[in-house]
């Protein structure tokens, strides 16, 4: 009897943990499904901002693509334009060649004619001899007649500078404004370059003049390939000239020119009536 006036009672005292364990299972569960539903909102914030990064990215690489294509038709375009240019000098140095022919041609005409003169030129001559009045025109026969003589083949130049260069910097290239010679036009003097009319075997000749604590170097260079250097190192109160001399093959078109070595050079190149700064060749096969 004892033992069923026991088990209501538990019945009843056990009710309200019963229920209260029900419950705090429920707040359990509905805590973990908020947290669950942060955690996937989060998940969707980060996912957009990466398709977002990825549109911009995807964007940017478009653009790229698109300047890139827009660069590489306008190297294009310059490559063309280059070849045009590269025709065009070939063109020019073709026809220069012509009209280089053409003069030596008419130049072989009028010494043919000297060396054989006409009776009217014959007639000239008598009346020189005999002491004629004629003494202009006796004079401008033998001038003429002192011409030196070329050929088509001929290649040679020579000038010289007829002022001082102040501390010219490293590959600085030398010019030569006095042309005394220029058979077959190779030489010019604006940019001190020789632009070889034809091919063949070259000799080139420079030098350089300068004096007190001076010290420089040059080089003759060939398309950019240097082929031999000299060097002088002056004093106080002493000066002098440095020359240098070479024998090179050269294709027509190669451009040949004298330039400062890439050293510490010090002080000005001089070129007057004691001593010139000068730059010739002359094609010998």
């Amino acid at each position: 009897m004892a033992q069923r006036r026991i088990e209501p009672i538990l019945l009843i005292l056990c009710s309200p943990l019963l229920f209260v364990s029900a419950l705090t299972s429920d707040d359990l569960q509905g805590k973990e499904v908020m947290s669950l539903r942060r955690t996937v909102e989060e998940l969707r914030e980060i996912i957009l901002n990466q398709e977002q990064r990825l549109s911009a990215v995807e964007s940017r690489c478009q653009s790229l693509e698109k300047r890139n294509e827009v660069n590489s038709n306008e190297v294009k375009e310059l490559n063309v334009k280059i070849l045009e240019q590269n025709a065009m000098i070939l063109d020019l140095l073709h026809k220069q060649s012509v009209c280089d022919s053409k003069i030596q041609n008419m130049t072989g005409k009028l010494e043919s004619v000297i060396r054989h003169p006409t009776p009217e030129n014959t007639e000239v001559k008598s009346q020189r001899a005999e002491g004629s009045a004629n003494s202009r025109k006796e004079r401008l026969l033998v001038a003429i007649t002192t011409t030196p003589s070329t050929n088509e083949n001929t290649v040679a130049f020579y000038a010289y500078s007829t002022h001082t260069l102040t501390s010219p910097s490293s590959l600085f290239v030398l010019t030569f404004d006095n042309v005394i010679t220029n058979v077959g036009n190779g030489y010019h003097h604006h940019s001190g370059l020789f632009i070889a009319p034809r091919t063949g075997l070259y000799v080139f000749t420079w030098s350089f003049r300068i004096q007190n604590d001076a010290h420089i170097s040059t080089e003759l260079v060939v398309n950019e390939s240097a082929k031999s250097a000299v060097y002088f190192d002056a004093h106080l109160g002493v000066g002098g000239n440095e020359a240098g001399t070479v024998v090179t093959l050269v294709n027509q078109g190669d451009e040949v020119f004298v330039r400062v070595t890439q050293m510490n050079d010090l002080g000005d190149i001089l070129s007057d009536r004691i001593g010139r700064t000068y730059f010739g060749g002359w094609m010998i096969s």
